[in-house]
């Protein structure tokens, strides 16, 4: 078993352009354990799929860390 993710920052990738989908399964993640900037550079067409019970929580901490609000959030 995996331990839990808790903390993002996809900006460390240097192929985050070429991203389509990001899925993110974890229900932890805060303001704090999101890098300011962790999703610069991700195209518009990009799909991020979280749980279904933090999709609203997570678009909004998302589009505080620099997502743009042209991209999909989608339940898993």
């Amino acid at each position: 078993m995996r331990p839990a993710i808790t903390f993002l920052n996809i900006q460390l990738s240097n192929s985050r352009a070429k991203l389509k989908k990001i899925t993110i399964k974890s229900k932890k993640l805060t303001q704090k354990s999101i890098a300011s900037g962790a999703f610069k550079g991700i195209k518009k067409n990009t799909v991020i799929l979280v749980q279904k019970s933090k999709r609203t929580t997570y678009r909004k901490l998302f589009v505080k860390k620099g997502l743009n609000k042209k991209i999909t959030v989608k339940a898993i």
